[in-house]
């Protein structure tokens, strides 16, 4: 029942009257009171916030999002999820420079999880989206410098080696053939 009503404010978000997502959150936590340590009861608390964000609440969903960084604060994975979703909050309230200082965060923070190596080409392809063709050449060349950086730091492993293949990506995007063929090579 309650799935159906979320998947029902997803959808719709204009349409789902407060009661109703009042609901949704309160079986939400309710669950991840009931069952703290599982993957699942991450799965709640991000749909929280992600209700949050859908239903343009987004205090609500910044604070839901702290609040799971300080539950799962030894797990970076969810950490960066979290910070990453505070970036898109601030991206849809057309708030560029602070969901870019959170995107930039996790790149410091954890370049070692999934977000951390999205990142760079989401901050490019965010740019191109714009038409800002300038800042997404220049974002563009941060991501190659960024994944070279890893690819060194973690070479001999698959996340260096995806890191390079990243960089060669970049370097295609910006139509440096001869830098994209050198980097192949190393």
């Amino acid at each position: 029942q309650a799935q159906k009503q979320m998947e029902s404010i997803f959808k719709n978000p204009d349409a789902s009257p407060p009661r109703e997502l009042e609901r949704v959150v309160a079986v939400q936590e309710a669950f991840t009171k009931r069952y703290p340590k599982t993957t699942l009861a991450v799965t709640a608390q991000f749909n929280i916030a992600r209700l949050y964000i859908v239903k343009k609440e987004y205090p609500k969903a910044r604070l839901q999002l702290q609040k799971i960084m300080k539950t799962y604060n030894r797990a970076p994975v969810v950490i960066a999820e979290a910070i990453f979703l505070t970036g898109n909050s601030y991206e849809i309230e057309d708030k560029w420079s602070l969901a870019l200082e959170q995107y930039k965060k996790i790149m410091l923070r954890y370049p070692v999880t999934r977000r951390g190596m999205d990142i760079p080409l989401y901050i490019a392809k965010h740019y191109k989206i714009t038409y800002q063709p300038d800042k997404m050449i220049e974002a563009l060349k941060d991501a190659v410098t960024y994944y070279k950086k890893s690819a060194q730091q973690y070479s001999d492993t698959p996340f260096g080696y995806t890191n390079g293949i990243l960089a060669v990506n970049c370097y295609m995007a910006l139509n440096d053939w001869q830098n994209a063929l050198t980097t192949l090579d190393t």
